[in-house]
């Protein structure tokens, strides 16, 4: 128990330290992926690489080092690559209730650079950088063999507000269903719906000429896990999420849609 509480500790240390210089908006994109259930500490904690849009609507993809982050405690609580909860109810194997934090990745005026090369009065003061929204609400479950479902509910603040807007609210539904399960291979099918509150998306995607209004982005991904042995396993996944009208209108989005891929190894306990 000793030594495996000092690897996980080493790990987390260096998971968190290549988080401190990720692309935030790279480690919102990494797709769900389940851990199986058991007491105490469990999951996968890792290092992978990822090519993303630097920023959500952006052109210009990256690929950099991201923390591959997924631990429970006694099915209870949970870190899950980018959102962290606390299950506070669960009435059968089937369901739970929970509350959940979050965030969303906002942008800096370098990141609309590399995708406008000759956008007006990017170094404007009147155009303001976007700082990542704090998420935090309410979320339930429902699982029955292979099919996953959440659904969560949630409310978003940031340190600044943006043509005196502050971020609101938005749903997220994700969904996922495993094809493949051995001892060996897992492969799986995820799906995430996101609807975005005006505000939001004002905040986000606002100029000073353009407001925007709610919206709705819709992504798709397939990911697979291979057990290299009890304690390693390699994770890789690639997917593409297609952008609500009201955020691909918006001056500042230059692709209405996107494409991510992850390849990665993590320590499983």
């Amino acid at each position: 128990m000793g030594l495996k509480m000092k690897r996980f500790s080493a790990i987390t240390a260096a998971s968190l330290l290549a988080f401190s210089g990720a692309s935030y908006a790279n480690v919102d994109e990494i797709p769900d992926v389940e851990t199986d259930k058991g007491s105490g500490f469990h999951g996968i904690v890792g290092l992978g690489a990822m090519n993303a849009p630097e920023y959500v609507g952006g052109s210009e993809n990256e690929t950099i080092a991201v923390p591959l982050i997924n631990v429970n405690y006694n099915d209870t609580f949970y870190f899950k690559f980018n959102r962290a909860g606390w299950k506070f109810w669960k009435p059968s194997e089937k369901f739970f209730l929970g509350l959940e934090l979050g965030r969303r990745a906002g942008w800096e005026k370098e990141d609309l650079e590399s995708s406008f090369d000759n956008i007006e009065n990017i170094s404007s003061p009147q155009l303001e950088e976007r700082d990542a929204i704090v998420l935090a609400g309410i979320n339930a479950g429902y699982k029955s063999g292979r099919f996953n479902a959440e659904i969560s509910i949630l409310g978003g603040s940031a340190d600044e507000n943006v043509n005196d807007v502050e971020p609101g609210g938005e749903v997220v539904v994700r969904a996922s269903y495993t094809f493949i399960a051995n001892e060996k291979f897992t492969l799986s099918a995820a799906a995430k719906v996101e609807s975005l509150s005006e505000d939001t998306v004002e905040y986000l995607y606002g100029t000073p000429t353009y407001k925007g209004d709610s919206t709705t982005n819709a992504t798709i991904a397939l990911v697979g896990t291979y057990n290299l042995n009890k304690s390693w396993v390699i994770m890789a996944a690639a997917g593409g999420t297609s952008l609500g009208d009201e955020i691909a209108d918006s001056p500042l989005v230059a692709d209405d849609s996107q494409s991510i891929a992850l390849l990665g190894a993590a320590y499983k306990f």
